[in-house]
């Protein structure tokens, strides 16, 4: 729940606080202050926008999406969209807080989420967990062209693709395409390759045949979903808990 800015990106960079209240950020288990991403207009606007678990009289809310602007001298920070976008699932005990913000190659925001650790979400197209969201950044509202535009509900309108147990990684290659790393149960952390209105196959609730949280089924299972995306990598086991997603150009790569 802290920001700092630094002076640049090479050794011997300054650090330098910034003054931000997150007074209402819920730091617990693996949910807190999740992600951020730079608005690529921010050289002239100074936004940038943040993924963070809410808390309000001490009770878990949601998890957000909250748009801010620095200060121009650096040293503070103020909410200008509160939330941008709020209503995605939260477990109190932080548990699967999956929230990734990255930007698409043609702006529109990406955000990975978990699945709070509850087995109907992933494959509940009224919920914003277990998906990967897009979303227009200046609105908070659908991006255009989502997949599901058409639906009755406002949530489903959001997602883009669905399935999924707690993506922790976005990233977006030189060709525009979309890929996000994931944390399976005791195997099978995935990588994968979003196509739009995809079901990428996790269903602890077995069709909502059996209550709680059940690990044991496949990360991608396609016995029960024969259209679901398989995975683009798998680490079986063991598992590698796979975090943060980047591709890297240049030659030393």
């Amino acid at each position: 729940g802290r920001l700092s800015l630094l002076s640049g990106a090479t050794a011997g960079a300054s650090v330098t606080p910034v003054d931000a209240d997150f007074s209402d950020l819920l730091a617990e288990g693996e949910g807190g202050l999740l992600g951020m991403v730079v608005h690529p207009d921010f050289a002239q606007t100074r936004l940038f926008t943040t993924c963070q678990t809410h808390v309000e009289g001490g009770t878990p809310t949601d998890v957000r999406l909250v748009t801010w602007e620095l200060s121009a001298d650096g040293a503070a920070a103020t909410r200008v969209a509160d939330p941008l976008l709020g209503g995605l699932p939260i477990n109190p005990s932080g548990r699967h807080s999956g929230c990734r913000p990255t930007l698409g190659a043609d702006g529109a925001l990406l955000v990975g989420t978990g699945d709070t650790a509850r087995g109907a979400i992933p494959q509940d197209l009224s919920s914003l967990g277990g998906k990967v969201l897009r979303v227009d950044l200046a609105t908070g509202g659908p991006a255009e062209g989502n997949p599901f535009a058409d639906a009755d509900d406002p949530a489903q309108r959001l997602v883009y693709t669905y399935g999924h147990r707690n993506v922790q990684g976005v990233a977006v290659d030189a060709d525009g395409e979309v890929w996000t790393a994931e944390h399976g149960p005791s195997t099978d952390d995935e990588v994968n390759l979003l196509r739009p209105g995809g079901n990428y196959g996790w269903d602890p609730s077995q069709g909502g045949t059996v209550g709680g949280y059940d690990e044991s089924v496949p990360m991608t299972d396609l016995e029960r979903f024969p259209d679901a995306v398989p995975a683009a990598w798998s680490s079986g086991s063991p598992v590698e808990a796979l975090s943060g997603a980047a591709f890297l150009a240049g030659g030393q790569w």
